[in-house]
C-alpha cells in the first residue's frame, strides 16, 4: 500500500523535474545575452535554500538545466572564429564529418579539425571542386587551405536565422576552400563516417542510377545528399519530410520490429528462456537495435533523442513497475537534455516529443478499432503539430493528414524490407533490395503527384507568441468536454488576424537584409511595391526564395502589385526569377520592369514618381531606375546603383530630390553619393544595403563621412539586419531587426560592425 501511494508521487516528481530542467535550459538559451554559470548559481542558490522542499528541488532542477545549457553555449561561443580574423587564410588537417552535400562541382562540407583553438566544426564550401569532388567522402582526411569567416548571416522578419542554425549545429566558423590534398598518413578519426560511406556506396552500386537511390541512402545510412530538389519539394508539400530523415519514427520502428522478432524467437528456445525472460530479452534487443540504427545515422541528434526515448521506455518496462507514459517521456526528455544541452533550440526536439505526447494522450484510457484509432491519432498529430510546423518551417501541409494516413503504415512495412534487402544483398545479388526500391519509387511518384494539389503546402509564418496561442487553441478544442472550445475558437481567430497595414498617406518600408544587394518592400494601405529582389547565384543563395518570400508571408501579404527592378545586375534582379515562378507577380502590372523618368501614380494617398533614366538606356549602373515615394509629411528616395554621372544629370535637370529617407546609391560605393547630391537630398536617415565584411568594402568610409557632414543618421543592413521604416504624418519610426531580436548566438556581434557608424 505504501509503495502504491509513493509511486504516483515519483511520477509527478519525474514530470516536474523534467519541466523544471527544460524551463531552466530554455531561459538560459533564449536570454538576450550569455550569463556565466557561476554567477547564475551564486545568485539563485541562497534563496533556494530558504524554500520548502518541493519548490527547492524544482528550482535546483531548473538551475541545473540552465547551468548545463549555459556552460555548453559558453563553450561554443568561445570557439567561434573572431571577427578580427575574418577573411584570414588558414592551413589545417581535418576529416570530413558526415556526408558531403553535392551540387554539381560545388561541395558543402562539415570539417572536424580536432585541434586546440579551433571550432569543433567548420562549414566549408568548395566551389569548382572538379575531379576532387568524388574523392571527398564522409570520414576522409584532407589537408585544407581555407579562407575563414566569422559565423554571420542575414537577419529578416520571418526569415531563416542562419546564425542560430550554425550555433545549434555546433559550427563555429564558415570557410571557402582554396586548396586541398588528401592526407598521406592513416587517421583513426572519422571511422564511423567512413563505414557509413562504404555502406552507402555499396548499396548505390547495387541498385544503380535510379530515382529512389537518394531516398534509399537517406533511410538506411542517413545520407540525404542524393535526394533531388523535386523530391524535397514533394516531401515538404505533402508533409512527409519526416519520413526520409532517420528520426524517432524510424528508430522506433526498428526497435519495435526487432523486439517483436526476438520475443517470439526467445520463447521458442527453452534454454535461453530459462536464463532470461523473453520480455526482458526483447527489450534489450530493442535498445541494441536502436543503438545500431542510430550509429548508421551517424548518431545524428534526432536519432539520439529517439534512442533516449527507447531506452527510457525499456527501462520503465523492465523495472516491473507501472509507469505512466508521461513519466517515461519526462525521463526521456531529461536524458535528451543531458545528451544535447541545446535541444530546446531544435525544431526536432519539440516535434518528436510533441508527437509522442499527442499519441499518448490520444490513446490513453480509450478503446478504438484499429482504423478509428489510426484516424484519431493522425488527426490529433496533424492539428497539434501544425502550429509547430508553422513556427519552425513557415507553414504546414493540409494534404499531410490524408497522405500520412497511408504513408506512415506503408513506411512501417517498407523500411524492414529495405533493411533486410540491404543485409541480404551480398547473398541474393541485391534482388530484394531492387524490389523494395521499386516500391519506394512508386510511393515517390505518388507523393510528387499529390504535392501538386491545391491543398498542398499552406504558408503561415508565425511568431513564437502566435504559435503558442495556436497551440493553446488546439488544446482547448481537443478538450471540448471542458466546455472551453469557444475560447479555443477565439484564439484561432486572433492568430488569423493579419498584421495591421499602414494608414492612408503612410507607408511601411522594409530594407531587407540580402547581403551584398538590394530588396525594398513598400507597403501602403492596400498596395504593395517591390523595388529589386536581391541576389541569386547558381546553386547557392537566392534572396527571392530565402528572404523576400518569407518576409511577405510573415506580413500575410498575398501578391505584389508592382515590381521595379532598378537594373539588371544579379544582386538586384536575381531573386525575381524565383518570385515569378512562385506566383507572387500575378498581374501584368506586377511583371518586373525598369522605368523611364516621368511616370507617376498614386496609391492610398502615397505618390510614386520615377525620376531617372530619361530614356531606355543600356543596362548599367547609371541607367538605374530612380524612384521617389512621398506621403503625408515624408519622402523616400530609391536611387538604385546610380553613380556620380547620373547624380550630376539629376542635379542639372533640377529634379526634386529632397527626401527624409534615402537608400544610399550603389550600396555606399565611393563612386556615388557625391557631396552635391547629398546636399540636394538632405536626408534625415540613410540606409546602406550591403554585405557584412564584403570584399567591396561598402559603405566606403569617405561616403560615410560625407553623410555625417550633413548630420544624417546612418544605418547598415550589414550591421542591423533588415531595417523597417514606418513613415507617417508624425515622422519616421525605425526598427532594426538585430536590435529587436537579441540572442546569445549573436553575442558580441554588436561590436563586430562594418564601416557604418552611428
Amino acid at each position: 500500500m505504501d509503495a502504491a501511494q509513493r509511486q504516483p508521487d515519483a511520477r509527478v516528481d519525474a514530470r516536474g523535474l523534467a519541466l523544471a530542467a527544460l524551463a531552466g535550459s530554455l531561459a538560459s538559451l533564449l536570454a538576450p545575452f550569455h550569463v556565466p554559470v557561476s554567477i547564475a548559481w551564486l545568485l539563485a542558490i541562497p534563496p533556494a535554500l530558504l524554500l520548502p522542499r518541493t519548490p527547492r528541488v524544482l528550482l535546483l532542477a531548473a538551475l541545473a538545466g540552465a547551468a548545463w545549457s549555459a556552460w555548453h553555449a559558453g563553450q561554443l561561443l568561445a570557439e567561434r572564429w573572431p571577427a578580427s580574423r575574418h577573411g584570414e587564410h588558414l592551413e589545417l588537417t581535418a576529416v570530413v564529418a558526415g556526408f558531403p552535400e553535392r551540387d554539381g562541382d560545388t561541395l558543402r562540407l562539415r570539417l572536424a579539425p580536432g585541434a586546440d583553438g579551433l571550432s569543433r566544426r567548420i562549414r566549408a564550401a568548395w566551389y569548382a571542386a572538379g575531379d576532387a569532388a568524388e574523392a571527398v567522402t564522409a570520414g576522409s582526411c584532407w589537408h585544407w587551405r581555407l579562407r575563414m569567416r566569422t559565423p554571420r548571416g542575414s537577419l529578416n522578419p520571418g526569415g531563416f536565422d542562419y546564425e542560430a542554425w550554425l550555433f545549434r549545429e555546433g559550427i563555429g566558423a564558415s570557410a571557402t576552400v582554396r586548396d586541398a590534398r588528401p592526407c598521406a598518413e592513416a587517421r583513426t578519426a572519422g571511422w564511423l563516417d567512413r563505414t557509413r560511406q562504404r555502406l552507402a556506396t555499396g548499396l548505390l552500386e547495387r541498385i544503380g542510377e535510379r530515382p529512389g537511390a537518394g531516398v534509399l541512402a537517406a533511410l538506411l545510412v542517413g545520407d540525404r545528399s542524393g535526394i533531388s530538389d523535386a523530391q524535397w519539394t514533394a516531401f515538404r508539400r505533402t508533409g512527409t519530410a519526416h519520413l526520409v530523415a532517420i528520426s524517432g519514427l524510424h528508430v522506433g520502428l526498428v526497435a519495435g520490429i526487432v523486439g517483436w522478432l526476438v520475443f517470439g524467437a526467445w520463447r521458442a528456445i527453452t534454454p535461453a528462456a530459462q536464463r532470461m525472460a523473453a520480455p526482458r530479452a526483447a527489450l534489450l534487443a530493442s535498445v541494441l537495435a536502436a543503438l545500431v540504427y542510430s550509429a548508421l545515422a551517424g548518431f545524428a541528434l534526432p536519432t539520439l533523442r529517439a534512442l533516449c526515448m527507447v531506452a527510457a521506455f525499456a527501462l520503465a518496462l523492465s523495472s516491473g513497475r507501472r509507469a505512466a507514459p508521461s513519466a517515461v517521456l519526462a525521463l526521456a526528455a531529461i536524458a535528451a537534455l543531458l545528451v544535447d544541452p541545446l535541444a530546446p533550440l531544435r525544431p526536432g526536439f519539440w516535434l518528436s516529443f510533441g508527437a509522442v505526447a499527442v499519441i499518448a494522450w490520444t490513446v490513453a484510457g480509450r478503446r478504438y478499432g484499429w482504423l478509428a484509432g489510426l484516424l484519431r491519432v493522425q488527426l490529433a498529430l496533424s492539428l497539434a503539430l501544425a502550429p509547430l510546423s508553422a513556427l519552425f518551417f513557415g507553414g504546414f501541409s493540409l494534404a499531410g493528414l490524408g497522405v500520412n494516413l497511408l504513408a506512415v503504415p506503408l513506411m512501417s512495412l517498407l523500411l524492414p524490407v529495405l533493411m533486410l534487402g540491404a543485409l541480404l544483398a551480398p547473398f541474393d545479388g541485391g534482388g530484394l533490395l531492387t524490389l523494395a526500391t521499386g516500391a519506394l519509387e512508386a510511393g515517390l511518384a505518388a507523393l510528387q503527384f499529390l504535392g501538386q494539389a491545391p491543398a498542398g503546402w499552406t504558408a503561415l509564418n508565425l511568431s513564437p507568441a502566435a504559435a503558442a496561442l495556436m497551440l493553446l487553441a488546439t488544446a482547448l478544442l481537443f478538450a471540448w468536454r471542458l466546455g472551453l472550445w469557444p475560447l479555443g475558437l477565439l484564439c484561432l481567430l486572433a492568430v488569423a488576424v493579419p498584421p495591421a497595414r499602414p494608414a492612408p498617406g503612410a507607408a511601411r518600408i522594409a530594407f531587407l537584409d540580402v547581403g551584398q544587394g538590394t530588396a525594398v518592400v513598400v507597403e501602403t494601405h492596400r498596395k504593395l511595391l517591390l523595388y529589386d529582389a536581391g541576389p541569386a547565384w547558381n546553386g547557392g543563395y537566392d534572396a527571392g526564395r530565402m528572404v523576400v518570400e518569407p518576409y511577405l508571408q510573415h506580413r500575410r501579404l498575398r501578391r505584389v502589385d508592382r515590381v521595379i527592378v532598378s537594373h539588371g545586375d544579379r544582386d538586384h534582379a536575381g531573386g525575381t526569377d524565383y518570385l515569378r515562378g512562385a506566383g507572387w507577380f500575378g498581374s501584368r502590372a506586377a511583371v518586373p520592369v525598369g522605368c523611364v523618368a516621368g511616370e507617376r501614380w498614386t496609391w492610398d494617398g502615397v505618390v510614386f514618381e520615377t525620376l531617372h533614366p530619361p530614356a531606355v538606356q543600356p543596362d548599367e549602373n547609371n541607367a538605374s531606375c530612380v524612384l521617389r515615394v512621398a506621403g503625408n509629411g515624408w519622402a523616400l528616395l530609391l536611387p538604385g546603383d546610380i553613380e556620380a554621372g547620373a547624380e550630376r544629370e539629376l542635379l542639372a535637370a533640377g529634379t526634386k530630390l529632397r527626401a527624409d529617407l534615402l537608400l544610399a546609391p550603389h550600396h555606399g560605393s565611393r563612386s556615388s553619393s557625391s557631396q552635391a547630391f547629398i546636399e540636394a537630398v538632405d536626408p534625415e536617415i540613410v540606409v546602406h544595403s550591403a554585405g557584412w565584411r564584403h570584399r567591396f568594402g561598402h559603405p566606403h568610409h569617405e561616403v560615410v563621412a560625407r553623410y555625417e557632414s550633413v548630420g544624417a543618421r546612418q544605418l547598415c543592413t550589414a550591421d542591423d539586419g533588415a531595417i523597417t521604416a514606418i513613415a507617417g504624418r508624425d515622422g519616421i519610426e525605425l526598427q532594426r531587426e538585430r536590435a529587436r531580436s537579441p540572442a546569445i548566438w549573436r553575442a558580441g556581434n554588436e561590436a563586430e560592425r562594418g564601416a557604418c557608424e552611428r
